[in-house]
């Protein structure tokens, strides 16, 4: 389900284009995922651009951050 606003969104398609999860990361504003990238744990990092203070972003000190979260594996 969407937070508000704009969500970045996660999924993940199998090699034969069969859809496996996904997940939204985001607040009640405007949220951005820029770039996706596997850690040696086989967790995900994201970086993007928010502009909300709830949901999964909190702490956001003016109009708009940059956050960086990492996922466990999936």
């Amino acid at each position: 389900g969407s937070r508000g606003g704009w969500d970045a969104w996660l999924a993940k398609i199998d090699a034969r284009g069969k859809f496996q999860w996904q997940k939204p990361i985001g607040g009640s504003a405007y949220d951005l995922g820029y770039s996706l990238v596997e850690t040696p744990d086989q967790g995900l990092l994201l970086i993007g651009e928010t502009f909300s203070n709830d949901g999964d972003l909190k702490g956001q000190h003016g109009e708009e951050d940059v956050f960086l979260t990492k996922l466990k594996s999936f």
